[in-house]
């Protein structure tokens, strides 16, 4: 009984050390940086987008849109996204 509930024990813990890096929701995995230099106005916006279950999130707000589609947008507009 002490070897079952000892494994038991072990498995839950290495659970919990294996899934801990789920909570984050994925924010800094799946975040990219778009730049807007414009060198005709001197003017120049940064933005970080994320992908969180498939829709843009700009500094950590959703737009409603999906991340692909934003992304499409962001680099047609004159954004360079690294």
């Amino acid at each position: 009984m002490k070897k079952l509930l000892f494994c038991l024990c072990i498995t839950a813990g290495l659970t919990l050390i294996a899934c801990s890096d789920d909570d984050n929701g994925g924010s800094a995995q799946n975040c990219v940086t778009c730049t807007l230099n414009d060198s005709g106005t001197g003017q120049s916006d940064v933005q970080q987008v994320c992908n969180q279950d498939g829709n843009a999130y700009v500094n950590n707000t959703d737009t409603g849109t999906s991340y692909t589609d934003y992304i499409s947008l962001t680099v047609s507009a004159g954004y360079v996204c690294n």
